[in-house]
């Protein structure tokens, strides 16, 4: 017998429930509060972030997820187990959104933690922002989460679903494994059944594979049960991405000391002959030429080094295995009817990669108010030089000016 709506939704509703009594037991987290005294609405560094103005309602994430790169950040909190919360986010936002300034049409959730943590404080202040944002004629809202949605927050997603952008965390349906790397995120089912109650709900639902672990959720099986559920949940595009390093994740995930982790980790680890690439770069520069064979090892067959945002260097696997794993993903992903994107900002030394939706599709333009054109910057030296010509030329229309004027001499 078909159910009626009204009973679909209630079934819905009655999963998610479900789902979140079962999520991942989360320690008790020390919340310390402080007020934000800097603007709220942000714009971000990321490539696929630049048309948003970017909100974080937590320093830290409870999600104690073992890849987070986030955890090497100045502002995150030194002490363990402790989050730092904003207090006065939401009436910030509203202040701003209230203002003259340009502020963008979509305010994406968050960069640096995850907005829907098993922390009351933090779900809160989310659903205030966005609340607040909704209120706004015109106004959008995304976000990208591996956490579970508060239903009041998920009224105010539903009332306003094509002002909605979501995208669903998941690097594996495997519990055992996300138990392990991601120990204070929802279980997969909960997330696959939000994902699900979001879609029926005619909001814009993707799902994040990312970090994707080399030989644990790459291979066939594993990919297999993933796109299984996401497509059984109504997703039908995923943005993936290898897992890369930095020393901080690469210390947090040895500490794991599991079969899988190590030999996962083995694939990262910088061979003698690409360490003496490094030696033939720095003769290339002094005018000798470098061995033909030690650059193509470094580009093919070595993990490789890449600058994150112009401002951190990250440790990726070898290029030639990402494209052939992507294309194995891309093909699975295609026979479930899913679309698979390579994120662009990851793997820029890879043809084909592209946006990763993170926070929904580019069809807006930013609208933050535009920097000045700074200065070009001049080398020290320099400055100096032209400084003391300054001051001296400076010196010379002082004593010029003092002077006494010359008489004039008749012509005889």
């Amino acid at each position: 017998q078909r159910m009626s709506s009204s009973e679909e939704e209630e079934e819905t509703r009655g999963e998610c429930e479900a789902a979140a009594a079962s999520c991942a037991a989360c320690p008790r987290y020390r919340v310390v509060a402080k007020e934000r005294k800097s603007r709220v609405l942000t714009p971000s560094t990321i490539e696929c972030l630049r048309h948003c103005a970017t909100v974080n309602p937590s320093a830290g994430c409870a999600h104690r997820c073992v890849y987070c790169y986030a955890s090497g950040y100045r502002c995150s909190p030194t002490e363990k187990d402790t989050l730092v919360v904003y207090d006065n986010i939401v009436e910030k936002v509203a202040a701003e959104l209230a203002s003259r300034a340009a502020t963008p049409e979509r305010v994406y959730f968050a960069p640096s933690c995850d907005a829907f943590q098993p922390v009351d404080q933090v779900q809160d202040i989310t659903h205030g922002v966005i609340r607040k944002v909704l209120a706004v004629p015109g106004k959008e809202v995304a976000f990208l989460t591996k956490g579970l949605i508060r239903e009041d927050t998920m009224r105010l997603l539903r009332d306003n679903p094509r002002r909605v952008f979501a995208q669903i965390g998941l690097i594996t349906v495997d519990p055992a494994v996300c138990e392990l790397i991601e120990p204070g995120a929802a279980k997969p089912d909960a997330r696959l059944a939000q994902a699900k109650a979001l879609v029926e709900a005619g909001v814009y639902t993707t799902a994040r594979m990312d970090p994707m672990l080399p030989s644990i959720t790459d291979t066939p099986e594993a990919l297999n049960n993933t796109f299984a559920g996401m497509k059984a949940s109504g997703i039908t595009k995923v943005a993936v991405s290898y897992l890369f390093l930095r020393p901080r994740i690469r210390c947090s995930l040895a500490r794991l000391n599991t079969p899988a982790v190590s030999a996962m980790l083995q694939l990262y680890a910088l061979p003698a002959v690409v360490k003496a690439k490094a030696k033939a770069k720095a003769s290339t520069a002094e005018g000798t030429a470098a061995p033909a064979k030690a650059r193509a090892v470094d580009v093919e067959d070595g993990p490789v080094q890449l600058n994150l945002h112009s401002s951190s260097k990250i440790t990726c696997l070898p290029k030639a295995y990402r494209q052939q794993h992507y294309a194995t993903v891309k093909n699975i992903a295609a026979t479930y009817g899913i679309q698979a994107t390579v994120c662009a900002c990851k793997n820029y030394d890879i043809d084909g990669s592209e946006s990763c939706g993170i926070a929904g599709p580019l069809n807006i333009t930013p609208s933050f108010a535009p920097k000045k054109a700074e200065a070009p910057k001049k080398e020290k030296g320099k400055v100096k030089e032209e400084s003391k010509k300054n001051a001296k030329r400076l010196v010379q229309q002082t004593l010029g000016s003092c002077k006494k004027p010359k008489k004039e001499v008749p012509p005889k």
